[in-house]
């Protein structure tokens, strides 16, 4: 009999010291953890908190936390938010639940949340048990990224206009002077052509006269590819028509350009910028799409311009595409559209052709890169 007792309460003891042991497993993973830890009345009033919630509510102590009246006070919590609240008790938990905090001295901090609901078993709510991680510091980082983003595209922007108007400059040197020149010495050539008495002679200046004709086109040619006149000259939508015609006989293919015959008041910025996306799709579409037949249309949709660039070539799968691929680039053009406001979609499968669609302000707001 006095075996069995020993027995019993050596069990007893031995249940006693794991439960002690337990208790303070849980005690000191409490105190120390690095994730806050709280326990709250269905009202918001605070029944427990670890030291690291009480810190990230701006205390010192658990005692300073609950001396104060959290109703007034000018500090959030989530679990004062009415919303989370309904939401804790409608589903039962939540996870993974991100807000801002103002903490007692003002300052704030973003936390991400896991909370759930604790009920009597006739339902009744007694009290909600949560855990808070402060991810101050990442969101800072995302938005120190997200910035560094925003400048990448407007310097990008900023050097497609650079280059575009270098390109301008160099094209009307071409056109001013040098094409000039050449249509001088065209000329001259022509008088010497009818005064030349000797046959040898007239040969080789007319054999001049046909090289310097030669360049006369080589430097017309030169200056459309560098920078379009007619995009200065007779605005945006002429341009797209006159490169939809030009494409179409340096590449082969049958090309259809559409229009809603609304006038478009383009500003110089969005016209380089869309005439040279367009440009960049069609040079894709005559590199690897393997196109018979294209079309380009263009309307007004608001203050936005919307085109569409459509080919029954071989189509790619818009998961593995390549954005960064090829000059400009759909990968820039998505960028740069980000910048401005602007959205580009695409549809394609492989064998079934692509339709690209391409929607940008018609008059584009310039942004500093400038950090504050």
């Amino acid at each position: 009999m006095n075996e069995k007792l020993v027995a019993a309460v050596t069990r007893g003891k031995r249940v006693e010291d794991m439960l002690r042991k337990g208790a303070e497993r849980y005690r000191n993973l409490f105190e120390n953890s690095p994730i806050g830890i709280y326990r709250t009345k269905p009202d918001g009033r605070i029944l427990m908190a670890n030291p690291t919630f009480v810190r990230m509510l701006g205390f010192s102590s658990f005692s300073e936390l609950n001396a104060n009246n959290i109703d007034e006070d000018d500090y959030e919590p989530n679990y004062l938010n009415e919303e989370f609240r309904d939401r804790v008790a409608r589903e039962g938990r939540v996870r993974g639940y991100e807000a801002s905090w103002k903490r007692a001295d003002g300052t704030v901090i973003f936390v991400r949340e896991n909370a759930k609901a604790i009920r009597a078993e006739d339902g009744t709510l007694l009290y909600y048990e949560g855990t808070v991680e402060d991810i101050t510091e990442q969101k800072m980082a995302e938005k120190r990224i997200r910035n560094y983003q925003e400048e990448l595209r407007s310097l990008a922007s900023e050097l497609s206009l650079a280059e575009e108007r270098e390109r301008r400059r160099i094209a009307s040197i071409l056109h001013d002077h040098i094409g000039q020149l050449l249509a001088v010495s065209k000329i001259k050539l022509g008088s010497l052509l009818e005064t030349a008495e000797k046959p040898g002679i007239r040969f080789q200046v007319n054999e001049v006269r046909q090289l310097v004709e030669q360049a006369i086109k080589y430097t017309r040619s030169l200056t459309s590819e560098l920078s379009p006149p007619i995009l200065y000259e007779l605005g945006f939508e002429a341009a797209l028509e006159w490169l939809g015609e030009r494409m179409q006989e340096q590449h082969g293919f049958t090309l259809t350009f559409e229009s809603d015959n609304e006038p478009k008041s383009v500003d110089e910025e969005a016209g380089i910028f869309l005439f040279t996306s367009v440009r960049e799709l069609l040079v894709n579409i005559a590199k690897h799409a393997g196109a018979s037949s294209v079309r380009v249309s263009v309307r007004k949709n608001g203050e936005d311009i919307v085109i569409e660039v459509e080919d029954d070539g071989v189509g790619f799968s818009t998961t593995e595409a390549d954005w960064r691929s090829g000059g400009f680039g759909l990968f820039s053009i998505r960028e740069r559209l980000q910048h401005v406001g602007g959205l580009m979609e695409i549809n394609s499968s492989p064998g079934s052709g692509t339709l690209i669609k391409v929607s940008a302000p018609s008059k584009m707001k310039k942004k500093s890169t400038r950090r504050g």
